[in-house]
């Protein structure tokens, strides 16, 4: 994958190689690109692991990490179509950590160009992911739910 400009979210699968791999890839592309580009990044807070440390690390973060608590958010899952329209979404078994990486044309020319500006839309992604969770408040109910059938 090759890009030059635009901006992109990534929620990549849960596998720890394959994210590094994606750090590692939004890095070379940012600092190659002749355009503004940016990267949404969305992924498990497993903070221990390399590919945690090389986004939290990334000289092209553009606002703070926003770290989400999973008793705190849902998503909708992959497996939507298979379930019940009132169980499209569910909560989330992990922190999630959330991250904004720019090059510095994306970052001058962006009406995100303010760390203010920044901090707006990661509230705003907050309070849409809150609402996610769909019926079962809990990453326990839901998983019970999911077992009984």
């Amino acid at each position: 994958i090759h890009c030059n400009t635009g901006c992109y979210e990534a929620n990549p699968p849960f596998v720890p190689d394959l994210m590094e791999s994606m750090a590692t890839k939004m890095d070379s592309l940012l600092e190659s690109a002749s355009l503004g580009l940016t990267f949404i990044v969305i992924v498990p807070a497993w903070t221990t692991l390399t590919f945690w440390k090389s986004l939290v690390s990334s000289r092209w973060l553009r606002a703070p990490l926003l770290e989400i608590p999973a008793t705190e958010h849902g998503f909708c899952d992959g497996a939507q179509h298979q379930r019940k329209p009132s169980e499209r979404h569910r909560p989330s078994s992990f922190n999630t950590g959330v991250f904004i990486l720019q090059n510095d044309l994306a970052f001058q020319k962006s009406t995100a160009s303010s760390s203010t500006r920044l901090l707006d839309i990661l509230s705003h992604l907050r309070n849409a992911m809150s609402k996610a969770k769909g019926n079962l408040e809990d990453i326990s109910s839901y998983e019970h739910r999911v077992r009984r059938g």
